[in-house]
């Protein structure tokens, strides 16, 4: 940080100079797991479930230590307000950080900044430190690790301590308000999909046409079994030590997802050109997995040559009196609704075969009925996506107030300095004068 770009009052220094930097201590095995005793005793699993996002204090730990034992392995007591983090690995990278709200004691794999409260709000530091990604101060290829040393040279910008004050009551006011912003946009993806889900059931049982059929001389609606609309196959048995021919492409369960291929996961296989054929695709027939997600499908509408399927995949070819968007719009309704389950065949792992797949059951309306019910869905999940794509942009932005609250107020941007509030300089010289006085 750029001392030049600080207020007047504000002073850069090192966290050493205005705090402590403690090490935790090892713990033999011995010790551990007591729920009973006179302080928490945090371990760096502790930091990762105890400190989520949005939150502040640690609460609570499943380990306790009494005073005896904490005094025979020289464990030393980090007091109530002290600020935590994992040093090492992946707890590292998440860059948990927490506050404690009682006198704790922490392991060599945390560290804890103890704060003299008349100079440094323990809440201030705190929000410095989330400004921080302390991974990038870490050393070590195999598990990554923060020194105590590294962290004690870390530069601080320090503003008067009134003004720190009004700053943490403003970042906490902010940070409440996006917290509540946060959670009640929560709830859009799942109306998001309710909405969708609602679309196609009524799309299949005839509701979202209600209006449109009076007055219409129309063919009543059929329940067919899906041998009786397609032709359906299997495809490509993989067998590499017995494959030959002309190396080809080959989709798995894997690139269909629900109303698309993936092309980002593609592999080749042999084929004899004799072979090719039965195992091409054509436009508009469907892929349906057999396994993996039984049922889930996507259409092929795609201008790719040369590509197959393998046998973890049904393709569904249907006939005319079918449109293939309206069957994958069915295939997904009873996918969602656990209809489907009813064909599949497995305990644990659950399978779609040919001949349980071949007396699926489809609620086939009159063509011209069929190709409103299409457009009709297509527009309403249109709008949907519309709707989606609006969240991800203003969630997106919400999320990234926080780290935008907390560079404003250590810009000095946040709150008014007041003369009133005096000079950080003064108090960091009062604090080196401190320490240079001998008793």
């Amino acid at each position: 940080m750029d001392k030049n770009n600080l207020p007047n009052n504000w002073v850069l220094t090192e966290i050493i100079k205005i705090g402590e930097v403690l090490s935790g201590s090892g713990f033999p095995k011995k010790y551990q797991g007591s729920v009973t005793g006179n302080y928490p005793f945090f371990k760096v699993g502790d930091i990762s479930r105890n400190v989520k996002i949005g939150e502040t204090y640690i609460e609570e730990s499943e380990n306790r230590i009494d005073e005896n034992i904490r005094r025979t392995i020289k464990a030393k007591i980090l007091p109530k307000n002290s600020v935590v983090f994992a040093k090492i690995g992946e707890a590292l990278k998440l860059n948990r950080r927490g506050i404690l709200n009682q006198d704790s004691v922490i392991d060599n794999n945390v560290i804890g900044i103890k704060s003299d409260e008349m100079i440094l709000s323990h809440k201030l530091l705190f929000y410095f430190l989330k400004t921080l990604d302390l991974s990038e101060h870490s050393a070590g290829n195999a598990v990554p690790s923060v020194r105590k040393s590294t962290i004690e040279s870390i530069e601080i910008p320090l503003p008067p301590r009134p003004e720190q004050d009004r700053i943490v009551a403003k970042v906490d006011r902010l940070m409440a308000q996006v917290e509540t912003m946060q959670k009640s946009m929560e709830r859009i993806p799942q109306l998001l999909k309710d909405f969708r889900q609602q679309v196609l059931t009524q799309a299949v049982t005839g509701k979202l046409t209600e209006e449109w059929r009076k007055g219409k001389d129309l063919n009543e609606w059929r329940l067919k079994q899906l041998k009786e609309i397609s032709e359906t196959r299997l495809g490509k048995m993989l067998d590499r030590a017995k494959n030959t021919g002309q190396l080809v492409d080959y989709l798995r369960n894997i690139n269909v997802r629900w109303f698309h291929i993936d092309f980002s996961d593609v592999e080749k296989l042999k084929i004899e050109k004799a072979d090719l054929h039965k195992f091409t695709l054509a436009q508009n027939d469907i892929l349906v997995c057999e396994g993996g997600e039984p049922g889930r499908a996507a259409l092929w509408k795609y201008d790719r040559k040369n590509i197959i399927f393998q046998k973890a995949l049904h393709r569904v070819r249907l006939f005319p009196d079918v449109l293939p968007e309206y069957f994958l719009y069915h295939l997904k309704n009873d996918a969602d609704n656990s209809i489907l389950r009813q064909y599949f065949t497995g305990t644990t792992i659950k399978h779609l075969t040919g001949r349980q797949f071949a007396k699926y059951e489809v609620n086939v309306p009159p063509i011209e009925e069929q190709e409103v019910i299409v457009k009709l869905v297509e527009n309403l999940f249109n709008k949907a996506d519309l709707i989606e794509e609006k969240y991800k942009i203003l969630k997106g932005n919400i999320d990234t107030l926080p780290q935008s609250i907390l560079h404003k107020a250590f810009k000095g941007e946040l709150v008014e300095q007041l003369p009133t509030d005096g000079d950080a300089k003064d108090l960091l010289r009062e604090i080196e004068g401190l320490k240079t006085v001998k008793i």
